[in-house]
């Protein structure tokens, strides 16, 4: 890893959170539903919970291992990581009238020009130590975490794709490496997180890569990847075969997908979400998020929220449990010339 040009990125230098040039968010209560049904995979279990509107399409997003930051990727090329504090602690309410809160997401970092094109993936090692990102600049980057109190930032550079790289993953037992996968290449490549040097490779893909994703529940060895066909695969990381495979027919091409206990999340390119068992296979929730393609599914480390973004400049993060009723809904009016 070597440093970051502090004079391409804009970071906090001292123990004051930098604040982005938005308005505070506007806040708006949800009148819950006069029944709401038991059953986890009902619809109804799905309620928007926050919405982030950025004037760039929205690539990518991921929560950080714990929960409380977001970083986005957009076509602008940058890198921004956000505070959720504000969200979670009215989450964390049991009041459902918010009429008088306006809180406002910290801008805990931004980086302009990341990589030379957009950023198409990013993700964050178990230990939120380091942050993984790739673009169509057939690049990955890897850096050490930012903080509020960061000077000085280490970065890797990892050429290596044909293509676009579609996405990257930690290995959720071993930071040291690194899954990717993009276009043209059909296969999934490892990487050595501390030389860069390729390691090896999955192969059982015959389209596009657009995702992999390591499932939430400790211990069970398993990481998820979906390709342009609709062919989800999951692979036991110890002997690095595929343990299961499930083919989607309703919608059309599989943008990204991620997975908390049983259930698995598809993002469309129609605009969709699937909501799949992973036991039975079994789409048991379609749900029509955008009119335009969700490129960007995350379930949070403790399945409470999925996270999803996509081509109409919205960040949407919903109440997968059902315990909230509130949309809140923030618009970012002024970011910086490129």
């Amino acid at each position: 890893l070597r440093p970051i040009s502090k004079t391409k990125q804009s970071i906090n230098t001292n123990n004051n959170i930098l604040q982005p040039s938005i308005p505070p968010l506007t806040i708006t209560a949800i009148n819950p539903p006069s029944t709401i049904s038991s059953d986890p995979y009902d619809p109804s279990s799905f309620y928007l919970g926050a919405l982030l509107v950025d004037p760039q399409a929205i690539r990518t997003s991921c929560f950080n291992p714990k929960g409380n930051h977001i970083a986005i990727g957009t076509n602008s090329r940058t890198l921004k990581i956000y505070d959720l504090s504000p969200i979670t602690k009215l989450f964390s309410s049991n009041s459902n009238t918010t009429k008088n809160v306006s809180p406002s997401l910290p801008l805990l970092f931004e980086k302009e020009n990341h990589h030379q094109g957009s950023i198409y993936t990013l993700d964050w090692s178990n230990d939120g130590e380091l942050i993984a990102s790739g673009s169509n600049d057939k690049i990955i980057k890897i850096i050490v975490s930012p903080d509020a109190n960061s000077t000085n930032i280490l970065e890797m550079v990892i050429p290596g794709h044909k293509g676009t790289v579609r996405c990257v993953l930690f290995n959720p037992e071993d930071k040291g490496t690194l899954f990717s996968g993009g276009t043209i290449d059909t296969n999934i490549f490892l990487w050595d997180t501390e030389s860069g040097k390729q390691k090896g490779s999955l192969i059982g893909h015959s389209s596009d890569i657009h995702s992999i994703k390591s499932c939430l529940i400790p211990s069970v060895h398993l990481i998820g990847s979906c390709e342009k066909n609709n062919i989800v695969n999951f692979w036991d990381i110890r002997s690095n075969q595929i343990q299961n495979t499930i083919t989607l027919k309703n919608h059309s091409s599989a943008n990204d997908l991620s997975f908390s206990t049983s259930l698995v999340a598809v993002a469309h390119t129609d605009g969709y979400i699937s909501i799949i068992d992973y036991l039975t296979k079994d789409v048991i929730n379609e749900i029509k998020v955008s009119d335009s393609e969700v490129r960007s599914v995350n379930f949070s480390q403790n399945g409470k929220y999925l996270l999803c973004g996509g081509f109409d400049h919205k960040i949407r993060i919903y109440d997968v449990l059902r315990i909230f009723y509130i949309l809140l809904t923030f618009i970012i009016t002024q970011i910086r010339q490129l």
